[in-house]
Order: structure tokens, then C-alpha cells, then sequence
């Protein structure tokens, strides 16, 4: 991929009652969108099928709410349940000085290059911007999920546009740490593939690649959940967005067939906003960035959707 990157100017997105969203250079004392429900979300893939192959849907996932008797802590449903069992990590982006906190791991993250914070979102403006979590995020886990809330600010058709990532974790052939460089290993999301035609790009690799894609790439102006699932027993990568599957391939079907495993990767570069290569930087928000320690179903998937950006696991 060409080093030379130029960056698209800035997208605005106008709500229905004339507001207008803040793109990803403003100012941090900006108006609040830490309710993702005042948020537009985007509309669902053409011809997907809701469900797909990965099972039937799931009630909604309610908030979880206080102990009537005061004993036990907070009450949930069977679905918020597992969610909650699941998390291992989860970085919310209330405010500059709280970014790097994991409220479930504890882990710190570190905003790096500029990277601020801005209306409940990590705010990155396509000029180098990017959070660094820490290391061995994911060490020892064979299946995971990562769970992103999303806002693309940059032009499609705009130069810089494709391969940008929303995540990017594992490490690549450098022997120093926060280095670009080549031949990367572990996972990440692009919400655009190269080319005209590119599409929201999820990628394995370690062993071999494999890579699943959506129907387009992803939108912008509106917050989109992503959800990149790894699945070390069934041998299965998928993709979902606003709780849909929209692309799934098995590591058997490959020639050669590739074994997805995740617990053998170096997790030394686990970054969001950028690329273990030299691939742009990304231009947009994040909202909030979850990391499970199993494969969620599609049920699940969907019902993290409906609970929203804010949902209380």
C-alpha cells in the first residue's frame, strides 16, 4: 500500500432538528452525544438476513437494575448476564481524564499523537491520532469478541480513505514497541477496504489469513456497532453491524485451511485509531470499545445492539 496519504476534509452530519454532529477536530467542550440514542444510527444492509447462519434472535437485553432486597449487588437478565460474564475489558471515553480507564480490567489505555476526547467519544482526526491499550489485552484467549460504537468522519472516495482501522491489536515484525512496520499478526477492522468498491474489512491473521468483508464499507455520520467475533471452536470468523451478521468464513474452508487460535499472538502494539503498517490514520469517534473473552452468538451480538453504546453490564 502507497506510504503517501492525503486526508479528506472534515464530514458533518445534520440531526433532523438542524444539529449538526461535530466532526473529529472538535472542541472538546463541544455539545455532549454521550446518549447514543440522540445519535442517528445507520440503516441496515439491503438483502441481509437479519439472523443469518449464527441462530435466532434474542429478547433485548435490559439494563441492569438495584437489588430490590439491597443484597447481591445489581439484578440482570439471563441475556445482559452473559454479556456481563463475558467482559474482560471495556473503555467508555467519558472524559479526557478517564480514557484510559478499563471499567471491568482495570487495564490503562494512553491517548498518543493528539488523540482527545470529545461529547463521551475518543476523538480522532486522521492525522496520526490513536489510543494505545495495553499490552497482552487479549493474551491466552483463543476465542473473542471485540464490540465497537463507531462514528466514520472520513470521505469514502476521499484520499486516505481506505484501510484506515478502527482497531488494529497484536504486533508486527519490529522488535521495538509502538513501531509501525510489516507483517502483522493478530486482528483488526477497517471500516474500508482499497479501492472503489471497499468494504468494512475484518482480518485474521496468524498462521495464515482470513478475512471477512460486508456488503459496503461502512457509513459515516452515524454511529454503527461493530462486532468482530473470533471463534477458536467452530473455526469461524464473523462480522456484525447494529447487531446483523453481515460476513462470516471458516479457517477449514481455505487451501490450505487455517486454524483460528488468537493465544498464541504477541499482543505488543493494541491500538485503535491506527495500523501496524502504514496505512492512514483513522478520522472519526469512538464511542466505546469492549473486548470479550469468547466467541458471542449472533442472540448476544444483537441484543448488545439494542441495549445501545451505554448499556450497564
Amino acid at each position: 500500500m502507497d506510504d503517501d496519504f492525503q486526508f479528506s476534509d472534515r464530514l458533518h452530519t445534520t440531526l433532523p432538528d438542524g444539529e449538526v454532529l461535530p466532526d473529529a477536530s472538535s472542541d472538546p467542550e463541544g455539545p455532549a452525544l454521550r446518549d447514543a440514542g440522540t445519535l442517528p444510527r445507520a440503516e441496515p444492509d439491503a438483502g441481509v438476513d437479519p439472523h443469518g447462519d449464527a441462530g435466532s434472535g434474542a429478547e433485548p437485553a435490559d439494563a441492569a437494575s438495584s437489588d430490590a432486597s439491597g443484597e447481591g449487588g445489581p439484578v440482570r437478565d439471563p441475556t445482559a448476564q452473559a454479556l456481563h460474564d463475558a467482559l474482560v475489558h471495556r473503555w467508555r471515553f467519558d472524559t479526557l481524564a478517564t480514557l484510559g480507564v478499563d471499567s471491568v480490567g482495570g487495564s490503562t489505555a494512553i491517548a498518543k499523537n493528539g488523540a482527545t476526547v470529545s461529547g463521551g467519544a475518543a476523538v480522532f482526526a486522521g492525522t496520526g491520532q490513536y489510543v494505545d491499550l495495553p499490552n497482552d489485552v487479549m493474551t491466552g484467549m483463543s476465542s473473542v469478541t471485540v464490540e465497537a460504537w463507531v462514528i466514520w468522519d472520513a470521505e469514502p472516495s476521499g484520499p486516505g480513505s481506505d484501510w484506515q482501522r478502527i482497531f488494529d491489536l497484536g504486533s508486527n515484525s519490529s522488535p521495538d514497541e509502538d513501531v509501525q512496520a510489516a507483517n502483522a499478526n493478530g486482528i483488526y477492522l477497517s471500516p474500508k477496504s482499497g479501492g472503489p468498491q471497499g468494504k468494512l474489512h475484518f482480518e485474521y491473521r496468524n498462521g495464515g489469513n482470513v478475512n471477512v468483508d460486508a456488503p459496503s464499507a461502512l457509513p459515516t455520520g452515524v454511529l454503527v456497532q461493530v462486532a468482530a467475533v473470533v471463534n477458536h471452536e467452530s473455526n469461524l470468523l464473523s462480522l456484525y453491524k447494529d447487531g446483523v451478521l453481515v460476513g462470516s468464513l471458516s479457517g477449514a474452508s481455505l487451501d490450505p485451511p487455517v486454524t483460528l487460535d488468537l493465544s498464541t499472538v504477541v499482543y505488543k502494539n493494541n491500538w485503535l485509531g491506527r495500523s501496524q503498517y502504514t496505512d492512514p490514520a483513522f478520522k472519526g469517534r469512538i464511542f466505546d470499545f469492549r473486548i470479550y473473552s469468547s466467541a458471542l452468538t449472533q442472540p448476544l451480538v444483537e441484543a448488545s445492539y439494542t441495549a445501545g453504546a451505554d448499556a450497564d453490564w
